[in-house]
């Protein structure tokens, strides 16, 4: 068993994560990674350590946030087939393919390219995969959308729209694995527990994305040996990184990343867009075992009345995994 930090958030209020687009209706999900760094550097900020974020941002990894129900610990599905071999009905076939989260003990067999023989329907329950059947469970996690209206200022017509929220149910939450020493995940923890108080997502000021947190660890079953590498984070590749060989026998999904600077210190910046990067998603798995170096960037826009450097990390949090044949 390998041991990982990990960092939960728990009470959390509902949670609005955008999806990169200029409407409200459709959101993202649970949080990334790189916006969760993003938002802890400016909790960092706030209290007066704003020098060399970039380098700071470089002496950590966090993963994208999961769920957990309970004791129960979910982490994404690897991109691709999973090694099902019994004969199940064709309609949870289907299921298996929309499956986003599997718990961490089926998960572990998963990654190790384990022939699951036999898999029953009550183990598929939407999105997650669950490692023995269980009659009942509900995700922890609901999405439900609510009708609000923009009031003009100008005294033009309301505008309705629709409003995508995320809410966690009774003994669920989020966790985080943590790659970091003992000083710096010391640090994260309390800014972890300022991110929480300020919220994150939109519609904070009305109690979005609130929670507290708690720190622990989570032991995970990897496999000794193995032909590639399952990102928990989004990434960004250092230069060379992954040749065209590499990406050719990998499974994987490219993420935009741009959007305003909502969360600006500076009032007038926040309708200015950060420059746009690409970044390779978690889940995705890559054929290599070379270790994974991503690059800190800076999205700062070109304006000159921007006076403050924007950073996203796509250092990232993996594991090593023994995938099938395709």
């Amino acid at each position: 068993m390998t041991t990982f930090k990990i960092i939960k958030m728990s009470n959390l209020s509902p949670m609005h994560v955008g999806a990169g687009r200029d409407t409200y209706d459709v959101a993202s999900g649970l949080p990334a990674s790189d916006a969760l760094s993003a938002a802890l550097a400016a909790m960092r900020a706030i209290r007066g350590k704003d020098e060399d974020i970039g380098k700071w941002l470089e002496s950590f990894a966090v993963s994208d946030a999961f769920p957990y129900c309970g004791e129960m610990m979910f982490l994404p599905k690897p991109q691709g087939r999973i090694n099902v071999t019994t004969v199940i009905e064709e309609k949870y076939r289907k299921r298996l393919k929309k499956v986003k989260f599997i718990q961490s003990g089926m998960w572990s067999r998963v990654i190790a390219g384990e022939q699951i023989s036999s898999l029953d329907e009550n183990q598929l329950a939407g999105d997650y995969l669950l490692d023995s059947p269980m009659v009942g469970f509900k995700a922890p996690t609901e999405r439900q959308t609510s009708e609000r209206v923009k009031v003009s200022r100008a005294g033009l017509d309301s505008d309705p729209f629709a409003f995508a929220w995320t809410y966690f149910r009774q003994e669920s939450g989020l966790y985080c694995i943590v790659d970091a020493d003992d000083e710096t995940f010391r640090e994260l923890t309390a800014l972890f527990e300022d991110l929480g108080v300020q919220g994150f997502g939109s519609d904070r000021s009305i109690g979005g994305g609130h929670f507290s947190i708690s720190t622990g660890i989570i032991q995970l079953s990897l496999p000794t040996e193995g032909n590639a590498q399952l990102l928990l984070s989004t990434f960004i590749p250092s230069e060379g990184m992954l040749p065209k060989t590499v990406l050719e026998q990998s499974r994987y999904q490219v993420l935009t990343r741009g959007g305003f600077m909502a969360g600006s210190s500076q009032d007038n910046c926040h309708h200015y867009r950060r420059n746009i990067v690409k970044m390779i998603a978690s889940g995705s798995v890559l054929a290599t075992t070379e270790p994974l170096f991503g690059k800190v960037l800076n999205l700062r826009p070109p304006k000159g009345d921007v006076r403050h450097d924007v950073w996203r990390s796509g250092r990232p949090v993996s594991v090593t995994i023994k995938t099938i044949e395709p």
